[in-house]
């Protein structure tokens, strides 16, 4: 049964009509959970939300007509009994635009990802921020609310330094895709917005975390870095470029920023 753990996300849309950020997300939970549940059952014992969605962190862009699109992907582990052989990538693929289908016909576009584990997974997870969060964020919504406790209970100052690098490098490298927008178009695609936000925030998380003060979550991180740029007068640009998504982009829900659409990139995302 679906637990009810679905949490509000973090900025509430500031527009009057149409769905919230909580709305839109209870949907996506509430089809996925269902169709698990459908085709599983009681080999299951947990899905549990992760990612961007569970810390309420999650953005949906306004395309019009009432239809909301995600810009991140909706990711799902499904905990499976420990002697149940785990099903095979095509079927997980089977399902995953299953889901996706019938969140079309409630307008909302999110690509959703399934990945199937037993729980000795949970219980051999390593360090990482990766990690971390899924403990700290995760969201049961469907079946053992406990079992994230699997997961080893480590702190920040556990985690490979490496593992900040590892994140940053990846943001990099993703915004090679859009680098020739940025530096050609007055007006950056949807995309290459996104992956510019991305990139300034991860620079903050990857910077708090050789500062020993990372957290799972941008609110939190943008808290701790705001402290942090209070002791040292030169932290101003990354204390501008953390945030919790609020940004200048038009139609954007879970987030808008008073800023204008061309400020400076670290203008994209502001502190709270």
């Amino acid at each position: 049964m679906f637990s009810g753990k679905v949490g509000a996300v973090g900025i509430e849309s500031r527009r009057s009509k149409g769905p919230t950020p909580h709305q839109l997300k209870a949907a996506i939970c509430a089809e996925a959970s269902t169709k698990c549940e459908e085709r599983f059952g009681q080999l299951l014992e947990a899905v549990v939300l992760a990612g961007s969605l569970a810390s309420d962190e999650g953005t949906f862009v306004n395309k019009g007509k009432d239809r909301w699109s995600a810009l991140e992907d909706a990711e799902f582990l499904l905990v499976f009994e420990r002697n149940f052989p785990l099903p095979g990538r095509a079927i997980l693929e089977n399902l995953e635009g299953e889901i996706e289908g019938r969140l079309e016909a409630r307008n909302v576009t999110c690509p959703v990802r399934l990945n199937a584990v037993h729980p000795a997974y949970l219980r051999n997870l390593r360090p990482a921020m990766d990690s971390f969060e899924l403990r700290n964020c995760g969201q049961v919504i469907w079946g053992d609310e406990a079992i994230l406790s699997l997961i080893p209970d480590f702190s920040p100052r556990d985690i490979p330094l490496e593992n900040a690098w590892q994140l940053l490098s990846k943001r990099m490298v993703e915004q090679l895709s859009v680098a020739e927008q940025l530096v050609e178009s007055a007006s950056p695609s949807t995309e290459a917005h996104y992956q510019t936000v991305k990139l300034y925030l991860d620079m903050a998380t990857s910077f708090l975390m050789f500062s020993g003060a990372y957290a799972p979550t941008c609110r939190e991180r943008s808290k701790r870095l705001s402290l942090l740029a209070h002791r040292t007068k030169n932290l101003r640009a990354p204390r501008e470029a953390i945030g919790t998504r609020r940004w200048s982009m038009p139609g954007c829900s879970g987030g808008g920023s008073s800023g204008a659409s061309r400020a400076p990139v670290i203008g994209w995302a502001t502190l709270s």
